[in-house]
Order: structure tokens, then C-alpha cells, then sequence
């Protein structure tokens, strides 16, 4: 018996060397797939735009007026079926998540509006004190629900501005070259309306940089914004929210402030 173990032990010693001088002789493959490894996981992380999510604790107050039973009486009842005291608690959550509420968000943050710079690997959101001006579009003009206008805004300093590159739904609109210049602050006619390029408090009057701007529809934006409004299930009724740095379709801009 002892012989027997003396030898299965030699053997697999002998199969341990065998694997040992096969790696040692293909040590160059290891390297280059570990190397190869390395750079796929770095060039995802710098080509994915970055996920960004926001929370919020939403303290609700119970109505106790004309309420004469007191908090154990209530517990005790609710234990038992017969009281809901989590009916606010549910109202509000049916009314935070609803289709109105968002939008008023979505129309009093101009969340509908997108500003990008390139950047080095995919384009980068700019806003709060990264975003030197902002757009304001003719209310007068509705968009259609899935539609979307685009156009590219130079700042070439001292509060002159340069429009070009109009899209609308992805077809140029004209000639699709036309660039209409004016000053900060200018209502100026465009193919895609009426737009106006108004300074905000981080413009320092010499910049020059080249802003896209992506406006969609306000129902569509309302709508992703609604389905990325999540609820916690702890008891403090967390909601949060995911924001994408890239904007094409999703939870937007702003990353930073807004819940």
C-alpha cells in the first residue's frame, strides 16, 4: 500500500514538472494575453461614459389631525390589518413617479437640452460650472415626440458666437452648411427656429471652445427619466436616480444635482 501511494505521489510530481516547463516554455503567450487583457479593460473604461447615480431621503409626515388614537394604538392596529398607516408614505411614491411631476422637472431644469465637448475617448457632458452658456429655444415651437434637433455653438470670445451644423432628426436642414453668426444674449433665426445663446455666470468673456447642443423632445426625456427613478426598499423611501455621462437616450446631464 505504501509503495503504491510512494508512486501515485511520484507521479504527479512528474505531471507538475511536465505543465511547469510547457508554461515556462510558452511564458511569452502568458505575457502578450495578459498584456492584451490589460489594454481591452482599459480602453472599456475609458470608451464607457461614466454611470452616475444620485440619492435622495424623502422624510413624509403623517396627518394626525382629528386623530385621537395614539402611535402604539395605531402600530398595534396596523400589525393587525386593520390600519394603513403607510398610506401617505404611498401616495407620495405613486406621485413622485408620476407622469406630470416629471415633466415639470424635466421643462424647469431644461433637462431636455444636452451640452457636449469632445473629449478624448467619447464626448463629454458639460454642466454646472464646466457649462459657460446656455441655450434658450422658441417656446412657440413644439417638438414632435421622438424628435430631436442638434447644432454645434463656437465661442470664439468677447461674447461672439457661431452657429452651425443644424440637424433635425438626424436629415440637415437647407443646405446643411450654412453658419449663422451674432453675439451673446442675440435671438437669432436658425433652420431648426428660433435660438438664443445666453451667458451663464462661469463665462469669463474670452473663451473660445466649440459646445454641442442636443435638444430632445420633452415627453421622450420625461419618460427616461421616469423609467431610471428608482425606489429604495429600506424604510427611509430612497429614490435615486442613474444619470449616463454620453446623452443619446438616457438619463442625462447634470449628474451632480438633481434629486
Amino acid at each position: 500500500m505504501t509503495a503504491d501511494n510512494n508512486q501515485n505521489r511520484a507521479s504527479d510530481q512528474i505531471v507538475i514538472q511536465k505543465m511547469l516547463r510547457l508554461c515556462l516554455a510558452k511564458w511569452r503567450w502568458f505575457v502578450i494575453s495578459l498584456a492584451l487583457s490589460l489594454l481591452a479593460a482599459f480602453i472599456y473604461i475609458k470608451v464607457t461614459p461614466p454611470v452616475y447615480e444620485r440619492k435622495a431621503s424623502i422624510l413624509i409626515k403623517e396627518d394626525s389631525k382629528g386623530n385621537s388614537l395614539s402611535s402604539t394604538d395605531v402600530s398595534g392596529l396596523s400589525n393587525m390589518g386593520l390600519f394603513q398607516s403607510n398610506a401617505n408614505v404611498n401616495n407620495e411614491i405613486v406621485s413622485l413617479r408620476s407622469y406630470g411631476l416629471m415633466l415639470d422637472v424635466v421643462e424647469r431644469l431644461h433637462l431636455d437640452v444636452d451640452y457636449m465637448v469632445d473629449g478624448r475617448f467619447h464626448d463629454a457632458v458639460i454642466y454646472g460650472t464646466t457649462l459657460p452658456v446656455k441655450v434658450l429655444f422658441d417656446n412657440t415651437v413644439a417638438l414632435e415626440e421622438g424628435s430631436r434637433r442638434e447644432f454645434v455653438v463656437e465661442l470664439s470670445g468677447y461674447g461672439n458666437v457661431a452657429l452651425s451644423g443644424f440637424m433635425a432628426d438626424d436629415e440637415k436642414p437647407g443646405n446643411g452648411r450654412e453658419k449663422i453668426t451674432g453675439s451673446l444674449l442675440d435671438t437669432l433665426q436658425t433652420p431648426i427656429g428660433k435660438v438664443t445663446v445666453i451667458p451663464t455666470q462661469y463665462y469669463d468673456g474670452r473663451e473660445e471652445s466649440v459646445i454641442e447642443v442636443v435638444r430632445r423632445d420633452p415627453a421622450s426625456t420625461t419618460r427616461d427619466y421616469s423609467k431610471n427613478l428608482s425606489e429604495g426598499d429600506d424604510h427611509s423611501r430612497h429614490f435615486a436616480q442613474r444619470c449616463f455621462g454620453r446623452t443619446r437616450g438616457g438619463c442625462a446631464q447634470y449628474p451632480d444635482h438633481h434629486l
